[in-house]
């Protein structure tokens, strides 16, 4: 079994470091997974010091639409940002897509849903795939205000088509849960500046436990 803490949208909270490093300490996990919005436009300081408290040999990372470029190449070592890696050694692999589809903002890292579904496309998603996506899929975790859905089109497309076995996904801080579509398991981590983060407990073949936890 791999345990995996996987959280997002942290925005350059330095309490939530501070719980992150005393959580790291108590509890023995196998992988981290950090799903995007670390930092609010930077600081890339902010960046470094979360993956030397994790670990770079331990951690996955997708940069979020408010992460600009000076932390997007700080990160790239650990970044699976449109590409796919290995996931340990009970046959899993990661891949990612950071950012968001456009919003009314104009945050840094905003990408058109064809340049999405593209990159996604390219990265021969399996079942035995955890697609790490900043952005939810569109229609799940991504209602704003009544019948007003953000989340992204293309990033739904890929899921309906290669079934991964785990969509772990952010950015919509007012949500935040678990819910199946068809055989993926979607999970929407909590906000993260709530101190907030996710358990997952991977076992093959196909076996996941999900729980929300506070640091």
């Amino acid at each position: 079994m791999n345990k995996i803490l996987a959280f997002a949208d942290t925005h350059a909270d330095e309490l939530f470091l501070d719980r992150l490093r005393q959580r790291v300490a108590k509890h023995k996990y196998d992988f981290f997974l950090v799903d995007g919005d670390l930092t609010a436009r930077g600081p890339v300081s902010y960046a470094l010091e979360m993956i030397e408290i994790l670990g770079a040999e331990k951690t996955f990372v997708v940069h979020g639409n408010m992460d600009d470029k000076k932390v997007i190449d700080a990160i790239e070592n650990v970044s699976v940002h449109a590409r796919k890696k290995q996931l340990g050694k009970l046959g899993y692999e990661i891949a990612g897509f950071g950012g968001s589809n456009p919003t009314p903002f104009g945050t840094p890292s905003e990408y058109v849903e064809e340049g999405i579904a593209s990159a996604l496309e390219g990265l021969n998603i399996t079942p035995k795939t955890i697609l790490m996506t900043h952005a939810p899929p569109y229609g799940y975790f991504d209602e704003v205000r009544e019948n007003l859905h953000v989340g992204s089109k293309a990033i739904l497309k890929i899921i309906e088509e290669k079934m991964p076995i785990l969509n772990v996904c952010a950015h919509i801080h007012e949500t935040e849960g678990i819910e199946k579509l068809g055989h993926t398991t979607i999970v929407k981590l909590p906000h993260g500046e709530k101190y907030r983060a996710t358990d997952i407990a991977l076992e093959f073949p196909a076996k996941v436990k999900v729980g929300m936890v506070k640091l």
